[in-house]
């Protein structure tokens, strides 16, 4: 059985997100600390570190069609009483009108 804090590690160590993510990944789940997902696609700063239950992120797509300046919010909680764990994840701060592509690009992985 695999416990609460290898299900957390399993989305937070670097080593291993390239196993999901299919990219490279720099994280280092400490509160303050940068992090990048799917070779700089993906940017931000980790807000909040709670593990094995949750972390909450700034988070910021690196794409034309995302603004510079705009950032959003990720929560993400890992519910250990469900069988098998449920992994919940909330993105707000999406820039209007993306809000489809984001949700499908969440999905995806």
């Amino acid at each position: 059985m695999v416990g609460g804090d290898d299900r957390f590690g399993f989305l937070t160590d670097e080593a291993r997100i390239p196993s999901w993510s299919r990219a490279p990944a720099k994280f280092s789940p400490v509160e303050g600390a940068e992090f990048s997902l799917f070779g700089g696609g993906v940017v931000g700063k980790y807000l909040l570190v709670d593990p094995p239950n949750r972390f909450v992120k700034s988070w910021k797509l690196k794409s034309p069609t995302w603004p510079n300046d705009h950032e959003g919010t990720l929560t993400a909680t890992l519910d250990q009483q469900a069988d098998p764990t449920k992994l919940v994840m909330e993105l707000s701060g999406v820039p209007k009108g993306q809000e489809e592509e984001i949700e499908r690009n969440l999905t995806g992985y």
